[in-house]
């Protein structure tokens, strides 16, 4: 049996919402305590942004500006976040994770990654060699 990229697609769309779903609860399971579920996103955003904008986070968020700010300056006063300020422009503010911030997240990933690895197992060594092929191919097609 070939299949076809619709087929394919259609698989995707059951397969890698239940995949996300195990990595979003086992990073969240991994988080620092009274960090709630807003503000770890937010780190994780700013992570993957480096030097992004209060706008950015509130959009990514669906919050509004002003909560968005309480919640940063909390990230802030926690020793996760720090506020930068654009030369260019006063008013604005680039946000970065402090080393503490990055640990945090650093170890909450690699506990994940150990997880992820366990459920694995029950792969054979050539399937985790075809999924690893195939998922090069997909990262390399969806960036």
């Amino acid at each position: 049996m070939t299949a076809t990229s619709r087929e394919l697609a259609d698989e995707l769309m059951d397969c890698v919402p239940l995949m996300m779903r195990t990595i979003r609860t086992e990073m969240r399971s991994h988080r620092e305590a009274g960090l709630s579920v807003a503000q770890f996103r937010a780190l994780l955003f700013i992570r993957r942004h480096p030097a992004a904008s209060l706008s950015q986070v509130a959009d990514h968020l669906g919050l509004t500006l002003p909560s968005t700010s309480e919640m940063i300056e909390n990230l802030v006063q926690r020793g996760f976040v720090s506020r930068n300020e654009v030369k260019e422009n006063r008013r604005q503010v680039q946000l970065e994770l402090t080393p503490s911030g990055s640990a945090m997240l650093s170890s909450a990933q690699e506990l994940t990654i150990n997880r992820l690895a366990q459920t694995l197992k029950v792969l054979t060594a050539a399937e985790k060699e075809q999924a690893l092929i195939i998922l090069k191919k997909l990262q390399n097609i969806f960036e």
